[in-house]
């Protein structure tokens, strides 16, 4: 067992930078409480790696933002059946275009940085920045679709009872 933890100890923080990047919508949520505290960071217990709590914590305050990233992914299979559900509404529509913004930019910005300073963690922040992208406009796509669907459906009743 000792071995194991000494095989595995160099590479926590590639691990734990992994967990904390595939949740990175968590980060964009803590940012405005971040800038607004004297210290510019956000809040962790006193002794703490920062690290590990944000791979601890992020993914729970990143539930809704799977959540919504699911429901998009859940739309698009079922819209090829004909069928409209789940429907995705306005507020998951917002938040996906939103998200999709902000990461695409990030997305970007860290790509850009990750050229000049050649530093592995950047590339590994834009690639989960440009998931969190592509998973955004899931919901603007789906959304999309359903309408272009149920305007469909409708002028086919339409043209049923004509």
């Amino acid at each position: 067992m000792v071995a194991d933890c000494l095989r595995w100890s160099p590479k926590q923080d590639l691990f734990l930078g992994a967990a904390v990047a595939l949740n990175i919508p968590a980060g964009l949520i803590q940012l405005p409480y971040a800038l607004n505290t004297p210290t510019k960071r956000e809040w962790s217990p006193k002794g703490m790696n920062d690290l590990l709590w944000r791979a601890v914590t992020w993914p729970f305050l990143c539930i809704p933002f799977w959540w919504i990233a699911g429901r998009a992914i859940d739309a698009l299979t079922v819209v090829k059946h004909q069928l409209v559900r789940p429907r995705i509404s306005s507020l998951e529509t917002a938040i996906g275009s939103i998200l999709m913004a902000l990461c695409a930019l990030l997305f970007v910005n860290f790509l850009v940085m990750a050229g000049i300073k050649k530093d592995p963690e950047l590339t590994r922040i834009a690639a989960a920045c440009g998931l969190w992208a592509l998973l955004g406009a899931l919901s603007l796509i789906a959304r999309f679709r359903q309408k272009r669907l149920r305007e469909q459906q409708h002028e086919a009743a339409i043209a049923s009872t004509a």
